[in-house]
């Protein structure tokens, strides 16, 4: 089932189209590093977000080391880096470190990607600068979103009470 789904996303629609990638590395609670990576492409004029992998980094978790994993499954899906449109991190060093972060390694494969911060990111650094009830209130809203993304079924209820209040937004999209 899962080769199945990646052929669907990886295979026909992506050929020939533009892409843009979300990267986030993490330990998990066995201490094993984790790499996943999330696609964003059209498919049929609406903007499609797709879970893409989750591989493991096996001994260090150098910008490199994060590029080569996502070069080889670019390579093993035939797609090209001159078809990355743009790519969002996390602003950690291994990923947007001038020399050897991910973001200098893809640039020299496609100079004109552009890179972005994680929204969720840029509010957790940015309310280190608001006021101490600015911040807490940010905090909250982080945790609330946290909750509702890790959990699938409050998911679905939030898509559903979003449906009922007939809100133009019904769920979040990202990591």
């Amino acid at each position: 089932m899962s080769s199945d789904i990646e052929k669907n996303v990886c295979g026909n629609k992506l050929q020939c189209s533009d892409f843009a990638l979300q990267v986030d590395e993490s330990t998990d609670i066995t201490n094993k590093a984790q790499l996943i990576a999330f696609i964003r492409f059209i498919n049929e004029n609406q903007i499609t977000n797709q879970f893409l992998f989750c591989k493991e980094l096996s001994l260090t978790t150098k910008g490199e080391d994060v590029f080569n994993i996502l070069n080889n499954y670019l390579d093993k899906w035939q797609l090209s880096w001159k078809s990355c449109v743009g790519i969002c991190t996390d602003g950690a060093p291994t990923m947007i470190g001038c020399n050897k972060g991910l973001v200098s390694f893809i640039k020299e494969q496609h100079e004109n990607v552009i890179v972005t911060h994680c929204f969720l990111h840029r509010e957790a650094l940015m309310s280190r600068t608001l006021g101490e009830d600015l911040g807490e209130v940010l905090d909250q809203v982080v945790q609330m979103v946290n909750f509702i993304k890790t959990r699938p079924v409050k998911s679905r209820l939030f898509e559903q009470i979003c449906t009922n209040m007939e809100s133009q937004h019904r769920r979040f999209i990202g990591v």
